[in-house]
């Protein structure tokens, strides 16, 4: 796939629940330098940011919010899947990828579904939730494939062979179901010398400029 685009997505949990939770996601980070270094367009929807003035949240707000969270699953109209919607319409891209956690599988559900109606898009889940149940995350619709634990080795693999045109299942992580079958091969350890990875590429968020204000600690070096 010539020109390849990768979206890299950090779901919304606290932000569809008015809790404002603003920091940068650090393992999509890292994950984008290296296949950026590969020579792929890739790019992090950290659909978390939330630049409202909200009030300050604890404990009781939170589960008293939950509410919000269940209503936003149901409501296509939401601003966060309209945010999405724009986003897949301007990038048009080929992967999506998406950090999930059991309490953003949901919305990842969801947003891949987005993907496959506007850009036809390949779709992986990588993070706890998939690492912990691959085959029950595989069965999932919209789910192309999943790949389990620390992604720095096997997504770039992935990404590559999905450029060459060639099926990856067999690389070491990653899963899916071919013809009723989940096809899986254990995840291998991963390289511990993090200096052979590039820093994490805080440049590839979408609309940087939002994210400023939020990540100052993150991004001044």
């Amino acid at each position: 796939m010539p020109n390849m685009k990768i979206l890299l997505v950090n779901p919304p949990v606290n932000r569809l629940c008015d809790i404002p939770v603003n920091y940068f996601p650090l393992g999509l980070g890292y994950l984008a330098g290296i296949t950026n270094r590969m020579g792929f367009n890739t790019h992090i929807y950290n659909a978390e940011l939330e630049t409202r003035k909200l009030p300050f949240t604890n404990n009781k707000r939170r589960l008293e919010n939950h509410k919000l969270f269940i209503q936003a699953l149901k409501d296509d109209s939401h601003f966060v899947w309209k945010e999405f919607r724009e986003i897949l319409k301007r990038l048009n891209p080929s992967i999506v990828g998406f950090s999930c956690t059991s309490a953003s599988i949901l919305p990842c559900q969801k947003m891949a579904e987005e993907a496959k109606a506007i850009s036809n898009s390949i779709t992986v889940f990588g993070g706890m939730h998939p690492t912990i149940l691959p085959e029950e995350t595989a069965r999932l619709k919209f789910i192309d494939y999943v790949i389990v634990g620390d992604a720095e080795e096997s997504f770039p693999a992935f990404v590559g062979s999905i450029a060459q045109g060639k099926e990856p299942i067999g690389i070491p992580g990653v899963g899916a179901y071919i013809r009723d079958k989940f096809r899986f091969v254990p995840a291998e350890p991963l390289e511990r010398n993090i200096d052979i990875f590039p820093f994490p590429d805080r440049n590839a968020m979408i609309d940087m400029e939002r994210h400023i204000d939020f990540f100052q600690a993150m991004v001044a070096f």
